[in-house]
């Protein structure tokens, strides 16, 4: 893990906004950027599932209660999330932060961190405002994170959000950005973070490959090659191909 990763995130997570049998694969993603000790679930605990219940149990989540208010008051518990980040965020005792909420009410508070220099990970379902998937420095959707049926899930996993070849523009643009001339190689790295960069909620598994390499792959009009040491690099075709040849793999 290099320093640019936060060793310490603080997982803020609005119960009413979101599903219980999504939990898991958003700590395992959560692994991938550091370590995930606070846990805060925030919600009316006497109206939410038995689901959440347990899963607060389980993943050592600490649920803090805040009862349901009249219809057209502000949330309890938004306004809770966004004290207690503040808290933190002052306090300076995390290097990150992770939402689990399709709220828009956390734009500013994704806004505000990324101000303060640390990243913020947003999760919630396809339905998540534009608006907060873009405040956020990454932002995932939890039908990509659901597994096969589980104990704790009967959910089975998420058929692809979008049809692969919807992301062939998208990656074109980015491929044009990073090498404005014609032809150019481009490290397969370096265009999976001008893609994020863009468009903090890209991801490959979003079009139902695991990662960007194979997303590459199925395009077409792109040409692929391996580097000795065994780095990736991809290019826009300079010539029309045969369907055969759409994505070559060459050496070197």
């Amino acid at each position: 893990m290099t320093n640019l990763i936060p060793q310490r995130l603080a997982l803020l997570i609005d119960i009413d906004n979101g599903r219980a049998g999504t939990i898991d694969g958003v700590l395992a993603e959560l692994e991938r950027y550091g370590r995930c000790d606070l846990r805060l679930g925030f919600g009316d605990f006497e109206r939410t599932s038995a689901a959440w219940r347990e899963a607060c149990v389980r993943c050592a989540i600490e649920p803090r209660h805040y009862p349901a208010l009249p219809m057209g008051a502000k949330n309890a518990a938004d306004i809770a999330i966004v004290i207690t980040a503040m808290d933190l965020l002052h306090g300076g005792s995390v290097d990150g932060f992770a939402i689990v909420s399709s709220d828009t009410d956390f734009v500013r508070l994704a806004a505000r961190v990324r101000e303060a220099g640390l990243p913020i990970y947003g999760f919630g379902p396809w339905k998540t405002s534009e608006r907060f998937r873009k405040a956020c420095t990454r932002f995932f959707f939890v039908e990509n994170l659901v597994p096969a049926a589980t104990e704790y899930s009967s959910s089975a996993a998420h058929p692809p959000l979008l049809d692969v070849r919807s992301a062939s523009d998208e990656i074109r643009r980015a491929i044009t950005r990073l090498h404005p001339g014609v032809g150019g190689w481009i490290a397969v790295d370096d265009l999976e973070r001008e893609l994020i960069r863009q468009a903090p909620d890209f991801d490959p598994r979003s079009y139902g490959k695991p990662m960007l390499l194979e997303l590459l792959k199925a395009q077409k009009r792109l040409n692929l090659s391996q580097h000795p040491v065994g780095h990736w690099r991809v290019r826009i075709a300079t010539k029309r191909r045969t369907v055969g040849d759409d994505v070559a793999h060459n050496a070197g």
